[in-house]
């Protein structure tokens, strides 16, 4: 070990650090409060899209029943289109989906089923570039009409239920004897009626195209109900839940 000459000045010592630059710690927070951020975004903004769409489509469906006094109890409105917010913002939808209970101007239940496309604000409200609408009626409440045969004297209402393949099941009676239609569903003359297919009565086969039949189920048609927003009938379909109309309109003025 070489000694320290005297007089001889000691030499600087350098400041001791972490081995780290304060940059790259700068840059670390920053970092780290830029991931944090992004997370907050990705939760929020979701959640806060959810929130909003939820109360527009809560608003809606208070508009709906209180302008439409035939609507029963409270729409179910899905407004489709994501983020929400900016869709919202534009005043544009892609697709307004709206589902209630209804009854028509005389009395009789129905599921109304309507899908508003490119939905958009206006000055004067809102209006849509198409409209499709599905209005279901019960089996219950098709066999209240008579619709599934005249009856005879005191003959009680005639029964229907879903066949399968589209067709229609009719429980009734016939001059005092039970029978049973199957039946297509049509449209005929602004009125929903049905067809026979095949016909037994008291067990045996029957014509469909007989006399008989045809004097049970002559004038025995429901009267097709007035549909709103300009609806016009495109067909009408039998399905499990009972025998549905449809129906289409072009630009259609919601409000």
């Amino acid at each position: 070990m070489t000694p320290r000459r005297a007089g001889a000045a000691a030499a600087p010592r350098r400041p001791r650090t972490a081995g780290r630059h304060p940059a790259a710690g700068r840059r670390r927070r920053v970092g780290a409060a830029a991931a944090v951020l992004a997370l907050v975004l990705a939760v929020g903004l979701p959640v806060a899209d959810g929130v909003s769409r939820r109360v527009a489509e809560g608003r809606l469906a208070d508009r709906v029943a209180a302008e439409r006094p035939s609507v029963r109890g409270e729409p179910d409105v899905d407004i489709a289109g994501s983020p929400f917010l900016l869709e919202a913002a534009r005043d544009r939808y892609p697709e307004v989906r709206v589902q209630a209970d209804a009854v028509t101007e005389r009395g009789r239940p129905v599921r109304a089923d309507l899908t508003f496309r490119d939905v958009s604000g206006r000055p004067d409200g809102y209006r849509a570039r198409s409209a499709d609408a599905r209005f279901t009626v019960s089996y219950d409440s098709l066999g209240a009409t008579g619709i599934g045969a005249q009856g005879q004297g005191r003959a009680p209402a005639p029964r229907l239920s879903y066949a399968g393949d589209g067709q229609v099941l009719v429980h009734s009676t016939v001059l005092g004897m039970t029978a049973e239609v199957t039946a297509d569903v049509v449209l005929a003359e602004g009125a929903v009626a049905l067809h026979p297919v095949s016909v037994s009565v008291a067990g045996r086969a029957v014509d469909p195209s007989g006399p008989l039949v045809a004097r049970a189920f002559t004038g025995a048609r429901l009267p097709q109900p007035a549909l709103p927003l300009g609806l016009t009938p495109s067909g009408v379909s039998a399905g499990p839940e009972g025998v549905t109309l449809s129906a289409d309109a072009g630009p259609v003025a919601l409000s």
